[in-house]
């Protein structure tokens, strides 16, 4: 699978200078395992809404907006927290990022959280369930 960071409104987003170590996926049955080490350039002053990391090889069944993650390895994002979970919605082929606060309530990681910058990097192992055909 190819992992691609987005946003929900792309604007001028530009991901440059994309590398990605040990991506991989396992199917066993109707649970899908995915993990990347993902780094990157950014350039955006317009992009909007959510953080995104698209590409999945498979689209998630029975989930609704569930926490299926974390993310171990974040760097050179603005973060109050150091917990960066993700989750992932029912027939998405993508996950979204978001800091989880004290007491397990969680915010969407936005363009606020990945200013214009060089080196950005993010480390992650997913597991989520699809309809099996």
């Amino acid at each position: 699978w190819t992992p691609a960071p987005t946003f929900v409104t792309v604007g001028n987003f530009a991901a440059t200078n994309v590398t990605t170590t040990g991506s991989w996926y396992t199917r066993r049955g109707p649970e899908v395992t995915v993990a990347c080490r993902l780094k990157f350039d950014c350039a955006q002053t317009t992009a909007n809404g959510a953080f995104r990391i698209t590409g999945f090889p498979y689209a998630a069944n029975g989930f609704s907006n569930e926490f299926v993650g974390a993310a171990g390895l974040h760097k050179n994002f603005t973060l109050a927290t150091d917990d960066v979970g993700v989750v992932i919605g029912n027939g998405e082929t993508y996950f979204t990022l978001r800091a989880n606060a004290a007491g397990g309530a969680g915010v969407a990681l936005t363009d606020a959280n990945l200013p214009t910058t060089a080196d950005v990097e993010i480390g992650f192992v997913v597991t989520f369930r699809i309809t099996e055909p």
